[in-house]
């Protein structure tokens, strides 16, 4: 390879997002729902198989993008994480200790005690500004739903401002139509968030991510898409998906 075609590689960088689906610890919280990840558990939720989980997510997260770009992501939303703890080992893992990764996390209201977060290679990206913006959305008897917060993050990237919000929505568990309105009240507050930064500056630069239970064809999603958002998961759902 020529050295042209390496800093080519290099000055190219690679977005993902992540659900690590249930990356808890072993230590009982009295005030989360995290009791099936304990050694009395049935799940046996010990030491050997946190570290086995922490090192395979690492490994997942090193390739992503690394065959065309040579060079794991500099940004990375994840969502099921029950702590910074969690996240100061992944990050220290074994196919991720060399790449400098920080992250952005704040506690969530969520009664599961799963929180969103942002790993950033600080080689490449600056955190300028942070901030938990909550997600209000009450259930059918009107009482306060308790979800994830939608994580907003402000930085530079290569010397370039960007925003990121972070996101893993309410999901379809009671069904998608009795939830459908729970999806729709997380659009809206992204729309809200993104209509906030296009009137501080008309050509900022957004990146919306997340687990959003619903897919391209959505309402929800297709709300988002309306605010000059380019959604690239969209291809997946037609014949053209992998092109």
């Amino acid at each position: 390879m020529s050295t042209n075609s390496s800093e080519e590689k290099l000055n190219h960088f690679t977005f993902a997002f992540y659900n690590l689906e249930n990356l808890f610890d072993t230590e009982n919280d009295p005030k989360k729902l995290d009791d099936d990840f304990t050694e009395s558990s049935e799940r046996r939720w010990d030491k050997k198989r946190f570290s086995k989980k922490v090192r395979d997510l690492g490994n997942v997260i090193h390739q992503i993008g690394y065959q065309d770009i040579s060079h794991p992501p500099v940004l990375v939303g994840v969502a099921e994480v029950e702590n910074a703890f969690v996240l100061q080992e992944l990050v220290a893992s074994e196919f991720l200790k060399n790449k400098d990764y920080g992250f952005v996390h704040f506690d969530s209201p969520d009664e599961r005690g799963i929180d969103t977060a942002l790993l950033y290679r600080k080689e490449y990206f600056t955190v300028l500004h942070k901030e938990a913006i909550p997600l209000y959305i009450n259930n059918e008897f009107d009482e306060q739903d308790f979800t994830r917060d939608i994580l907003h993050i402000k930085g530079l990237l290569k010397d370039e401002p960007v925003h990121v919000l972070v996101n893993h929505w309410p999901s379809r568990r009671a069904g998608v139509e009795v939830t459908n309105y729970r999806r729709l009240a997380a659009a809206d507050k992204n729309k809200e968030l993104i209509s906030k930064i296009i009137t501080e500056n008309i050509e900022a630069k957004i990146i919306l991510m997340g687990d959003f239970n619903d897919d391209p064809q959505s309402e929800s999603v297709k709300s988002l898409v309306g605010t000059n958002l380019y959604n690239p998961m969209e291809l997946l759902l037609t014949n053209y998906g992998g092109v």
